[in-house]
């Protein structure tokens, strides 16, 4: 209804206990050569004052990074997550949703327009799977030329059932690596 639409635009009060287990074997934080990274989590949040945001957020990450040879590393990354109402409430929040696209996700779509309405808006979902695929160069001087593929997918979207949830990307990028990380 437009008044439960409304609502859920309104300042609300949200606890949220978000609860994650990790490994990481990376050789570096910031630049990894080789290694895993893997994190998995919930967020368990509850409406304060409405039960608008009483939802499990599960999410999780793995990333592999491997050079086999010196100067040339691969890295690989699977994401996965999945919101879960808590009770028979069955309409979260625009603002709680996935969404895809950007630097951290889907390089090659603006950032949250993997998905997008007829009128440009970001399309969010209850469910999203990411995959990205890098190779990294090395060229000397701090820079690392980069070829990647990206492909994410929302589903349980507010869009039509046949709308192409899945979208993928390729690109090349240059790489500034610094003791912050690499730009």
């Amino acid at each position: 209804s437009q008044e439960d639409e409304d609502e859920t635009f309104d300042p609300r009060g949200i606890v949220v206990l978000t609860p994650s287990l990790s490994y990481d074997s990376r050789d570096n934080f910031l630049n990894p050569k080789r290694g895993l990274f893997c994190l998995a989590g919930i967020d368990i949040s509850q409406g304060v004052e409405n039960s608008l945001d009483d939802f499990f957020k599960l999410r999780t990450d793995l990333r592999v990074f491997t050079t086999p040879i010196q100067g040339f590393t691969l890295a690989g990354r699977g994401s996965f997550g999945k919101i879960e109402p808590a009770n028979s409430q069955s309409n979260i929040p625009e603002d709680q949703l996935f969404f895809l696209g950007g630097t951290s996700t889907v390089r090659g779509f603006d950032e949250n327009l993997l998905l997008f309405d007829a009128d440009g808006d970001p399309v969010g979902g209850w469910l999203m799977a990411v995959g990205n695929l890098e190779t990294r160069i090395e060229l000397g001087s701090n820079l690392e030329f980069s070829i990647f593929y990206d492909i994410g997918c929302l589903d349980e979207t507010k869009q039509s059932p046949e709308a192409h949830n899945t979208r993928h990307s390729t690109g090349v990028g240059l790489r500034y690596v610094t003791p912050a990380g690499a730009f």
